[in-house]
């Protein structure tokens, strides 16, 4: 239920509990009753909201960590990429010398 919902019911059920008082009649034990139930459902509505707006932010504080936590993720693989790329070339210079160093000393033994 939503914030604004939860507010209209707790108003309709304030205006209800209001007007029953505001009668000049008793209240006989099944009226009473109803009374009670309502007044017990709008502090379990009130408790809900309550948790509920708790809950929606501690959300929106793991959704912005989590946002921080991938873009520092992004920025890692961004790094591991080029890392990849560098050891590569490395890898294909150190072929060229080795073959160069193998022609050298093929040549002094000739």
């Amino acid at each position: 239920m939503k914030k604004k919902e939860v507010r209209e019911v707790s108003s309709n059920v304030s205006k209800a509990l209001a007007h029953l008082g505001s009668t000049n009649s008793p209240l006989d034990d099944s009226s009473n009753d109803l009374v009670e139930k309502c007044s017990l459902i709008l502090d379990e509505l009130r408790t809900i909201s309550i948790l509920a707006s708790a809950q929606t932010e501690e959300c929106s504080h793991h959704i912005e960590a989590i946002g921080k936590d991938l873009k520092e993720l992004k920025s890692l693989l961004d790094s591991l990429d080029g890392l990849a790329i560098y050891v590569a070339q490395k890898k294909e210079q150190l072929a060229k010398l080795e073959k160069l160093c193998d022609l050298v000393e093929a040549a002094k033994r000739k």
